[in-house]
Protein backbone atom coordinates (compact mmCIF):
# COMPACT_ATOMS: atom_id res chain seq x y z
CA UNK A 1 0.00 0.00 0.00
CA UNK A 2 1.14 3.57 -0.66
CA UNK A 3 2.05 5.89 2.20
CA UNK A 4 -0.14 8.86 3.13
CA UNK A 5 2.47 11.14 1.59
CA UNK A 6 2.35 9.24 -1.69
CA UNK A 7 -1.45 9.52 -1.77
CA UNK A 8 -1.26 13.23 -0.99
CA UNK A 9 1.30 13.78 -3.73
CA UNK A 10 -0.87 11.88 -6.21
CA UNK A 11 -3.88 14.09 -5.52
CA UNK A 12 -1.97 17.38 -5.34
CA UNK A 13 -0.10 16.64 -8.56
CA UNK A 14 -3.35 15.78 -10.27
CA UNK A 15 -4.61 19.33 -10.32
CA UNK A 16 -6.29 19.15 -13.73
CA UNK A 17 -9.74 18.39 -12.29
CA UNK A 18 -9.64 21.63 -10.30
CA UNK A 19 -8.41 23.61 -13.28
CA UNK A 20 -11.30 22.30 -15.35
CA UNK A 21 -13.69 23.20 -12.54
CA UNK A 22 -12.41 26.79 -12.69
CA UNK A 23 -12.78 26.87 -16.49
CA UNK A 24 -16.30 25.47 -16.17
CA UNK A 25 -17.34 28.49 -14.07
CA UNK A 26 -15.71 30.96 -16.44
CA UNK A 27 -12.29 31.47 -14.88
CA UNK A 28 -9.43 30.86 -17.31
CA UNK A 29 -6.55 29.15 -15.51
CA UNK A 30 -3.56 28.29 -17.70
CA UNK A 31 -2.38 24.68 -17.42
CA UNK A 32 1.13 25.95 -16.58
CA UNK A 33 -0.11 27.78 -13.47
CA UNK A 34 1.58 26.20 -10.42
CA UNK A 35 -0.76 24.50 -7.99
CA UNK A 36 0.63 26.79 -5.26
CA UNK A 37 -1.06 29.72 -6.98
CA UNK A 38 -4.48 28.07 -7.08
CA UNK A 39 -5.17 29.39 -3.58
CA UNK A 40 -4.99 32.95 -4.91
CA UNK A 41 -7.41 32.06 -7.68
CA UNK A 42 -9.84 30.65 -5.16
CA UNK A 43 -9.50 33.58 -2.78
CA UNK A 44 -10.33 35.95 -5.63
CA UNK A 45 -13.49 33.97 -6.37
CA UNK A 46 -15.13 33.38 -2.99
CA UNK A 47 -18.62 33.45 -4.47
CA UNK A 48 -18.05 30.94 -7.26
CA UNK A 49 -20.43 27.98 -7.08
CA UNK A 50 -17.82 25.25 -7.38
CA UNK A 51 -15.83 26.49 -4.37
CA UNK A 52 -18.99 27.06 -2.38
CA UNK A 53 -20.06 23.47 -3.04
CA UNK A 54 -16.68 22.08 -1.94
CA UNK A 55 -16.60 24.29 1.16
CA UNK A 56 -20.15 23.33 2.12
CA UNK A 57 -19.37 19.63 1.62
CA UNK A 58 -16.42 19.92 4.01
CA UNK A 59 -18.33 22.00 6.56
CA UNK A 60 -21.26 19.58 6.69
CA UNK A 61 -18.76 16.97 7.86
CA UNK A 62 -17.38 19.12 10.64
CA UNK A 63 -15.16 21.63 8.82
CA UNK A 64 -15.05 25.35 9.67
CA UNK A 65 -14.10 26.93 6.38
CA UNK A 66 -15.18 30.43 5.38
CA UNK A 67 -15.38 32.17 2.02
CA UNK A 68 -12.02 33.78 2.74
CA UNK A 69 -10.21 30.55 3.58
CA UNK A 70 -7.45 29.97 0.96
CA UNK A 71 -7.84 26.73 -0.92
CA UNK A 72 -4.32 25.76 0.12
CA UNK A 73 -5.80 25.17 3.60
CA UNK A 74 -8.57 22.86 2.38
CA UNK A 75 -6.48 19.65 2.55
CA UNK A 76 -5.69 20.32 6.22
CA UNK A 77 -9.38 20.95 6.86
CA UNK A 78 -10.26 17.61 5.27
CA UNK A 79 -7.62 15.83 7.34
CA UNK A 80 -9.10 17.38 10.47
CA UNK A 81 -12.60 16.05 9.89
CA UNK A 82 -14.11 13.70 12.42
CA UNK A 83 -12.87 10.17 11.87
CA UNK A 84 -9.17 10.90 11.71
CA UNK A 85 -6.82 12.02 8.96
CA UNK A 86 -5.07 8.84 7.98
CA UNK A 87 -6.53 8.32 4.51
CA UNK A 88 -6.45 11.70 2.84
CA UNK A 89 -7.30 10.21 -0.56
CA UNK A 90 -10.50 8.64 0.79
CA UNK A 91 -11.69 11.93 2.24
CA UNK A 92 -10.70 13.87 -0.82
CA UNK A 93 -12.66 11.57 -3.16
CA UNK A 94 -15.61 11.37 -0.77
CA UNK A 95 -15.77 15.16 -0.93
CA UNK A 96 -15.06 15.72 -4.63
CA UNK A 97 -17.00 12.64 -5.86
CA UNK A 98 -14.92 12.81 -9.03
CA UNK A 99 -11.86 11.06 -10.44
CA UNK A 100 -11.72 13.29 -13.52
CA UNK A 101 -8.40 12.63 -15.31
CA UNK A 102 -7.14 11.24 -12.00
CA UNK A 103 -4.38 9.06 -13.42
CA UNK A 104 -4.20 10.90 -16.75
CA UNK A 105 -0.98 10.08 -18.69
CA UNK A 106 0.31 7.96 -15.76
CA UNK A 107 3.33 6.00 -17.02
CA UNK A 108 3.26 3.01 -14.65
CA UNK A 109 1.91 -0.45 -15.48
CA UNK A 110 -0.39 -0.69 -12.45
CA UNK A 111 -2.21 1.51 -9.94
CA UNK A 112 -3.03 -1.33 -7.54
CA UNK A 113 -0.97 0.28 -4.75
CA UNK A 114 -2.39 3.78 -5.35
CA UNK A 115 -6.15 3.28 -5.08
CA UNK A 116 -8.47 0.74 -3.46
CA UNK A 117 -12.04 -0.44 -3.96
CA UNK A 118 -13.55 1.79 -1.25
CA UNK A 119 -11.81 4.95 -2.41
CA UNK A 120 -14.36 5.36 -5.20
CA UNK A 121 -17.45 4.50 -3.17
CA UNK A 122 -19.07 7.95 -3.65
CA UNK A 123 -17.55 8.87 -7.01
CA UNK A 124 -20.09 9.80 -9.68
CA UNK A 125 -17.80 11.21 -12.37
CA UNK A 126 -15.08 8.89 -13.69
CA UNK A 127 -14.44 10.85 -16.89
CA UNK A 128 -10.91 10.24 -18.23
CA UNK A 129 -9.90 8.48 -15.02
CA UNK A 130 -7.20 6.44 -16.80
CA UNK A 131 -6.89 8.67 -19.87
CA UNK A 132 -3.81 7.81 -21.97
CA UNK A 133 -2.30 5.52 -19.34
CA UNK A 134 -0.48 3.86 -22.22
CA UNK A 135 1.54 1.41 -20.11
CA UNK A 136 -1.12 0.24 -17.67
CA UNK A 137 -1.99 -3.44 -18.14
CA UNK A 138 -4.65 -4.10 -15.49
CA UNK A 139 -7.23 -2.09 -13.56
CA UNK A 140 -8.02 -2.85 -9.90
CA UNK A 141 -11.55 -3.64 -8.84
CA UNK A 142 -13.28 -0.34 -7.98
CA UNK A 143 -16.58 0.56 -6.37
CA UNK A 144 -18.46 2.11 -9.29
CA UNK A 145 -21.94 1.74 -7.87
CA UNK A 146 -22.56 5.51 -7.86
CA UNK A 147 -20.83 6.32 -11.13
CA UNK A 148 -22.97 8.06 -13.76
CA UNK A 149 -20.32 9.23 -16.21
CA UNK A 150 -17.56 7.01 -17.65
CA UNK A 151 -16.81 8.83 -20.89
CA UNK A 152 -13.16 8.53 -21.99
CA UNK A 153 -12.49 6.45 -18.84
CA UNK A 154 -9.93 4.13 -20.47
CA UNK A 155 -9.16 6.10 -23.64
CA UNK A 156 -5.65 5.47 -24.93
CA UNK A 157 -4.85 2.61 -22.54
CA UNK A 158 -2.92 0.92 -25.33
CA UNK A 159 -1.48 -1.88 -23.14
CA UNK A 160 -4.66 -2.68 -21.21
CA UNK A 161 -5.56 -6.33 -21.71
CA UNK A 162 -8.46 -6.91 -19.30
CA UNK A 163 -11.23 -4.91 -17.65
CA UNK A 164 -12.55 -5.87 -14.20
CA UNK A 165 -16.25 -6.40 -13.63
CA UNK A 166 -17.76 -2.92 -13.24
CA UNK A 167 -21.05 -1.89 -11.69
CA UNK A 168 -22.40 0.37 -14.42
CA UNK A 169 -26.07 0.32 -13.49
CA UNK A 170 -26.24 4.11 -13.07
CA UNK A 171 -23.95 5.11 -15.92
CA UNK A 172 -25.54 7.23 -18.67
CA UNK A 173 -22.49 8.20 -20.72
CA UNK A 174 -19.96 5.70 -22.14
CA UNK A 175 -18.67 7.89 -24.98
CA UNK A 176 -15.09 6.86 -25.92
CA UNK A 177 -14.97 4.64 -22.84
CA UNK A 178 -12.57 2.08 -24.37
CA UNK A 179 -11.34 4.14 -27.34
CA UNK A 180 -7.89 3.18 -28.62
CA UNK A 181 -7.48 0.28 -26.19
CA UNK A 182 -5.53 -1.60 -28.83
CA UNK A 183 -4.60 -4.62 -26.68
CA UNK A 184 -8.08 -5.31 -25.34
CA UNK A 185 -9.50 -8.57 -26.72
CA UNK A 186 -12.77 -8.64 -24.77
CA UNK A 187 -14.81 -6.64 -22.29
CA UNK A 188 -16.93 -7.99 -19.43
CA UNK A 189 -20.70 -7.97 -19.41
CA UNK A 190 -21.80 -4.41 -18.65
CA UNK A 191 -25.13 -3.12 -17.35
CA UNK A 192 -25.89 -0.49 -19.97
CA UNK A 193 -29.59 -0.11 -19.25
CA UNK A 194 -29.21 3.60 -18.40
CA UNK A 195 -26.71 4.56 -21.09
CA UNK A 196 -27.77 7.12 -23.72
CA UNK A 197 -24.42 7.82 -25.41
CA UNK A 198 -22.11 5.15 -26.88
CA UNK A 199 -20.28 7.30 -29.43
CA UNK A 200 -16.83 5.87 -30.21
CA UNK A 201 -17.23 3.48 -27.27
CA UNK A 202 -14.93 0.84 -28.82
CA UNK A 203 -13.18 3.17 -31.30
CA UNK A 204 -10.05 1.52 -32.69
CA UNK A 205 -10.03 -1.39 -30.28
CA UNK A 206 -8.00 -3.17 -32.91
CA UNK A 207 -7.68 -6.48 -31.01
CA UNK A 208 -11.28 -6.71 -29.83
CA UNK A 209 -12.80 -9.91 -31.19
CA UNK A 210 -16.16 -10.12 -29.41
CA UNK A 211 -18.70 -7.74 -27.89
CA UNK A 212 -20.94 -8.78 -24.98
CA UNK A 213 -24.70 -8.45 -25.26
CA UNK A 214 -25.50 -4.81 -24.53
CA UNK A 215 -28.77 -3.22 -23.44
CA UNK A 216 -28.96 -0.27 -25.82
CA UNK A 217 -32.65 0.56 -25.46
CA UNK A 218 -31.95 4.15 -24.32
CA UNK A 219 -28.95 4.87 -26.53
CA UNK A 220 -29.44 7.74 -29.00
CA UNK A 221 -25.89 8.07 -30.36
CA UNK A 222 -23.76 5.29 -31.84
CA UNK A 223 -21.48 7.32 -34.11
CA UNK A 224 -18.19 5.47 -34.68
CA UNK A 225 -19.09 2.98 -31.98
CA UNK A 226 -17.02 0.18 -33.55
CA UNK A 227 -14.93 2.25 -35.98
CA UNK A 228 -11.52 0.66 -36.46
CA UNK A 229 -12.34 -2.62 -34.70
CA UNK A 230 -10.34 -4.49 -37.31
CA UNK A 231 -10.47 -7.89 -35.51
CA UNK A 232 -14.25 -7.90 -34.92
CA UNK A 233 -16.05 -10.57 -36.94
CA UNK A 234 -19.60 -9.98 -35.71
CA UNK A 235 -21.64 -7.87 -33.30
CA UNK A 236 -24.55 -8.95 -31.11
CA UNK A 237 -28.15 -7.95 -31.73
CA UNK A 238 -28.53 -4.30 -30.67
CA UNK A 239 -31.71 -2.43 -29.77
CA UNK A 240 -31.36 0.67 -31.93
CA UNK A 241 -34.95 1.88 -31.63
CA UNK A 242 -33.86 5.18 -30.03
CA UNK A 243 -30.71 5.78 -32.08
CA UNK A 244 -30.71 8.89 -34.27
CA UNK A 245 -27.22 8.67 -35.76
CA UNK A 246 -24.94 5.78 -36.81
CA UNK A 247 -22.25 7.67 -38.72
CA UNK A 248 -19.03 5.67 -39.25
CA UNK A 249 -20.43 3.02 -36.90
CA UNK A 250 -18.59 0.05 -38.46
CA UNK A 251 -16.00 1.86 -40.59
CA UNK A 252 -12.77 -0.11 -41.00
CA UNK A 253 -14.20 -3.28 -39.44
CA UNK A 254 -12.21 -5.17 -42.03
CA UNK A 255 -13.13 -8.74 -41.01
CA UNK A 256 -16.77 -8.12 -40.13
CA UNK A 257 -18.71 -10.69 -42.14
CA UNK A 258 -22.29 -9.97 -41.06
CA UNK A 259 -24.38 -7.43 -39.20
CA UNK A 260 -27.51 -7.89 -37.12
CA UNK A 261 -30.92 -6.53 -38.07
CA UNK A 262 -31.29 -2.91 -36.97
CA UNK A 263 -34.38 -0.94 -36.01
CA UNK A 264 -33.79 2.26 -37.99
CA UNK A 265 -37.02 4.10 -37.29
CA UNK A 266 -35.36 7.15 -35.73
CA UNK A 267 -31.98 7.00 -37.40
CA UNK A 268 -31.32 9.81 -39.88
CA UNK A 269 -27.64 9.35 -40.71
CA UNK A 270 -25.68 6.37 -42.05
CA UNK A 271 -22.78 8.49 -43.28
CA UNK A 272 -19.89 6.06 -43.99
CA UNK A 273 -21.56 3.52 -41.70
CA UNK A 274 -19.93 0.47 -43.36
CA UNK A 275 -17.03 2.19 -45.13
CA UNK A 276 -14.06 -0.12 -45.75
CA UNK A 277 -15.81 -3.19 -44.35
CA UNK A 278 -13.97 -5.25 -46.91
CA UNK A 279 -15.27 -8.66 -45.72
CA UNK A 280 -18.98 -7.83 -45.99
CA UNK A 281 -20.65 -9.59 -48.90
CA UNK A 282 -24.36 -8.88 -48.41
CA UNK A 283 -26.64 -6.30 -46.78
CA UNK A 284 -30.33 -7.00 -46.25
CA UNK A 285 -33.31 -5.70 -44.31
CA UNK A 286 -32.21 -2.18 -43.46
CA UNK A 287 -35.09 0.20 -42.78
CA UNK A 288 -33.73 3.42 -44.25
CA UNK A 289 -36.99 5.34 -44.72
CA UNK A 290 -35.96 8.22 -42.42
CA UNK A 291 -32.28 8.28 -43.34
CA UNK A 292 -31.20 11.56 -44.96
CA UNK A 293 -27.45 10.91 -45.29
CA UNK A 294 -25.91 7.81 -46.87
CA UNK A 295 -22.77 9.46 -48.21
CA UNK A 296 -19.95 6.89 -48.44
CA UNK A 297 -22.23 4.39 -46.67
CA UNK A 298 -20.57 1.38 -48.35
CA UNK A 299 -17.46 3.15 -49.59
CA UNK A 300 -14.66 0.71 -50.40
CA UNK A 301 -16.61 -2.41 -49.43
CA UNK A 302 -14.65 -4.29 -52.05
CA UNK A 303 -16.32 -7.69 -51.55
CA UNK A 304 -19.88 -6.47 -51.20
CA UNK A 305 -21.93 -8.25 -53.85
CA UNK A 306 -25.55 -7.67 -52.86
CA UNK A 307 -27.53 -4.82 -51.27
CA UNK A 308 -31.25 -5.36 -51.00
CA UNK A 309 -34.13 -3.09 -50.09
CA UNK A 310 -32.74 0.39 -49.43
CA UNK A 311 -35.45 3.06 -49.29
CA UNK A 312 -33.92 6.32 -50.53
CA UNK A 313 -37.04 8.47 -50.04
CA UNK A 314 -35.25 11.02 -47.84
CA UNK A 315 -31.63 10.28 -48.72
CA UNK A 316 -30.67 13.68 -50.08
CA UNK A 317 -27.00 12.94 -49.47
CA UNK A 318 -26.30 9.53 -50.99
CA UNK A 319 -24.31 10.29 -54.14
CA UNK A 320 -21.28 8.17 -53.11
CA UNK A 321 -23.11 5.50 -51.14
CA UNK A 322 -21.63 2.65 -53.22
CA UNK A 323 -18.29 4.23 -54.12
CA UNK A 324 -15.54 1.72 -54.92
CA UNK A 325 -17.80 -1.31 -54.40
CA UNK A 326 -15.97 -3.18 -57.14
CA UNK A 327 -17.80 -6.51 -56.61
CA UNK A 328 -21.34 -5.10 -56.43
CA UNK A 329 -23.62 -7.25 -58.54
CA UNK A 330 -27.15 -7.06 -57.13
CA UNK A 331 -28.73 -3.79 -56.03
CA UNK A 332 -32.35 -3.18 -55.09
CA UNK A 333 -33.31 0.37 -54.08
CA UNK A 334 -36.63 2.15 -53.75
CA UNK A 335 -37.98 5.68 -54.14
CA UNK A 336 -34.96 7.49 -55.58
CA UNK A 337 -35.52 11.25 -55.41
CA UNK A 338 -31.99 12.65 -55.40
CA UNK A 339 -28.85 12.35 -57.53
CA UNK A 340 -27.35 8.89 -57.15
CA UNK A 341 -24.20 7.17 -58.36
CA UNK A 342 -24.14 3.37 -58.64
CA UNK A 343 -21.10 2.88 -60.89
CA UNK A 344 -18.02 4.43 -62.45
CA UNK A 345 -16.73 3.11 -65.78
CA UNK A 346 -15.11 -0.27 -65.24
CA UNK A 347 -13.76 0.62 -61.80
CA UNK A 348 -16.81 -0.24 -59.71
CA UNK A 349 -20.49 -0.99 -60.15
CA UNK A 350 -19.73 -2.36 -63.62
CA UNK A 351 -20.78 -5.88 -62.57
CA UNK A 352 -24.37 -4.86 -61.77
CA UNK A 353 -26.97 -7.10 -63.36
CA UNK A 354 -29.36 -5.79 -65.97
CA UNK A 355 -32.25 -6.36 -63.55
CA UNK A 356 -30.51 -4.18 -60.96
CA UNK A 357 -29.98 -1.37 -63.48
CA UNK A 358 -33.56 -1.49 -64.70
CA UNK A 359 -34.83 -1.49 -61.10
CA UNK A 360 -32.83 1.66 -60.32
CA UNK A 361 -34.31 3.39 -63.35
CA UNK A 362 -37.86 2.36 -62.53
CA UNK A 363 -37.52 3.57 -58.93
CA UNK A 364 -36.45 7.10 -59.87
CA UNK A 365 -39.20 9.60 -59.06
CA UNK A 366 -40.07 12.69 -61.07
CA UNK A 367 -39.42 15.50 -58.59
CA UNK A 368 -40.07 18.28 -61.10
CA UNK A 369 -36.39 19.14 -61.45
CA UNK A 370 -33.51 17.52 -63.30
CA UNK A 371 -31.64 14.70 -61.54
CA UNK A 372 -28.81 12.39 -62.60
CA UNK A 373 -28.42 8.65 -62.17
CA UNK A 374 -24.72 8.01 -62.69
CA UNK A 375 -23.92 4.40 -63.51
CA UNK A 376 -20.85 4.56 -65.74
CA UNK A 377 -20.23 3.71 -69.38
CA UNK A 378 -20.21 -0.06 -68.83
CA UNK A 379 -23.73 0.06 -67.42
CA UNK A 380 -25.20 2.58 -69.84
CA UNK A 381 -24.03 0.26 -72.61
CA UNK A 382 -26.03 -2.59 -71.05
CA UNK A 383 -29.16 -0.42 -71.21
CA UNK A 384 -28.59 0.94 -74.71
CA UNK A 385 -31.08 -1.45 -76.34
CA UNK A 386 -33.50 -1.91 -73.44
CA UNK A 387 -37.10 -0.91 -74.20
CA UNK A 388 -39.94 -0.31 -71.76
CA UNK A 389 -43.62 0.60 -71.99
CA UNK A 390 -46.14 1.98 -69.50
CA UNK A 391 -48.21 -0.65 -67.72
CA UNK A 392 -51.16 1.66 -68.37
CA UNK A 393 -51.34 1.72 -72.15
CA UNK A 394 -53.11 5.09 -72.12
CA UNK A 395 -50.35 6.84 -70.23
CA UNK A 396 -47.97 9.14 -72.12
CA UNK A 397 -46.52 11.43 -69.42
CA UNK A 398 -45.18 11.04 -65.91
CA UNK A 399 -46.63 13.34 -63.27
CA UNK A 400 -44.53 15.00 -60.57
CA UNK A 401 -43.94 12.84 -57.49
CA UNK A 402 -44.58 9.62 -59.42
CA UNK A 403 -42.31 7.00 -60.97
CA UNK A 404 -44.26 6.11 -64.08
CA UNK A 405 -44.90 2.38 -63.85
CA UNK A 406 -43.34 0.51 -66.76
CA UNK A 407 -42.32 -2.97 -67.83
CA UNK A 408 -39.55 -4.20 -70.08
CA UNK A 409 -40.80 -4.98 -73.58
CA UNK A 410 -39.77 -5.61 -77.18
CA UNK A 411 -38.87 -2.68 -79.42
CA UNK A 412 -41.82 -3.55 -81.67
CA UNK A 413 -44.43 -3.41 -78.90
CA UNK A 414 -47.00 -0.62 -78.98
CA UNK A 415 -45.82 2.25 -76.82
CA UNK A 416 -42.25 0.92 -76.62
CA UNK A 417 -39.55 3.46 -75.84
CA UNK A 418 -35.87 3.28 -74.96
CA UNK A 419 -35.25 3.32 -71.23
CA UNK A 420 -33.22 6.52 -71.70
CA UNK A 421 -36.34 8.16 -73.19
CA UNK A 422 -38.38 6.93 -70.25
CA UNK A 423 -35.89 8.54 -67.88
CA UNK A 424 -36.07 11.81 -69.81
CA UNK A 425 -39.85 11.86 -69.35
CA UNK A 426 -39.35 12.03 -65.61
CA UNK A 427 -36.49 14.55 -65.69
CA UNK A 428 -33.67 12.07 -65.08
CA UNK A 429 -30.43 11.84 -67.00
CA UNK A 430 -28.47 8.58 -67.35
CA UNK A 431 -24.71 9.10 -67.16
Amino acid sequence: MATDLERLNLVVQNKENLRNAFIEIGEDVDETTPFSEYANVVKALPSKAIMTDIRNAINTKGGELTADTPYSEYPAAINGLEGGGEDYLQKYLDTMQSTYDFFGTYKGTSVDDLITYNHTRYVTDMTQMFNICSNIETIPLLDTSNATDMKYMFTGCASLKTIPLLNTSNVTNMKNMFASCGSLTEVPLLDTSSVTNMEQMFYYCTSLKTIPLLNTSKVTKMNQMFNGCSALTEVPLLDTSSVTSMEYMFQNCKVLTKIPIFNQEKNTSMYAMFASCSALTEITLLNTYNVTSMYNMFNNCTNLKSVYGLDLSKASYATRAFNACSALTNLIVYNVKYNLQIGSGTDWGHLLTLDSLVNCCKECINTGSSKTLTMGTANTAKLADVYVKFTDSTQTTIATDTKGEVEVCESTDTGAMLISQYMTLKNWVLA
